[in-house]
């Protein structure tokens, strides 16, 4: 039996419950588009600011780095809220999304993006040390870009799978 089999086989029950639940499929669903959409809705937002701060003003630095890290909390909440959804979704239809290289290139960007977060709270740390650190504000800005553009991105490759499954 293959990996896929054997996947579809333990998530036999779960998928039935989900294929015949208009209220599981919809809550689902929604738990991850809103879930995505709140955590993406804080990050872009702070990679905004981060875009826009200039070594000349260690001050806005020192605000900036201490108010993204408090945003980061509901940024993983709302990560982890939808990666509990979208093993939900993926259970639903093993066949489908374990065979499919949209699915597993979202998932790629999805794991670039915890990536690039793990980089930009290493620049923040050093920015929270040595606020007037160019190195460490060049790095943060070069995170925040990406970080940007792997949002949207991903956002992109989950309405295809979704479009497509």
């Amino acid at each position: 039996m293959s990996v896929v089999e054997t996947l579809v086989a333990i998530c036999a029950p779960f998928a039935k419950v989900y294929g015949h639940s208009k209220v599981l499929s919809i809550g689902t669903t929604y738990l991850h588009i809103a879930s995505m959409l709140g955590a993406g809705g804080l990050a872009i937002s702070a990679d905004k600011g981060a875009l826009s701060m200039t070594r000349d003003a260690p001050g806005e630095v020192t605000r900036h780095v201490a108010s993204q890290r408090a945003l980061h909390r509901w940024v993983i909440a709302g990560l982890t809220l939808s990666a509990v959804s979208g093993v939900m979704m993926f259970a639903s239809d093993v066949e489908t999304f374990a065979t499919s290289l949209l699915y597993w290139s979202k998932m790629s960007g999805v794991a670039l993006l915890l990536g690039n977060g793990l980089l930009l709270q290493r620049a923040e740390k050093s920015l929270s040390a040595d606020p007037s650190d160019v190195k460490a504000l060049g790095k943060l800005r070069v995170s925040a870009g990406l970080s940007l553009a792997l949002w949207f991105v991903v956002a992109l490759l989950g309405v295809i799978v979704k479009t497509e499954a």
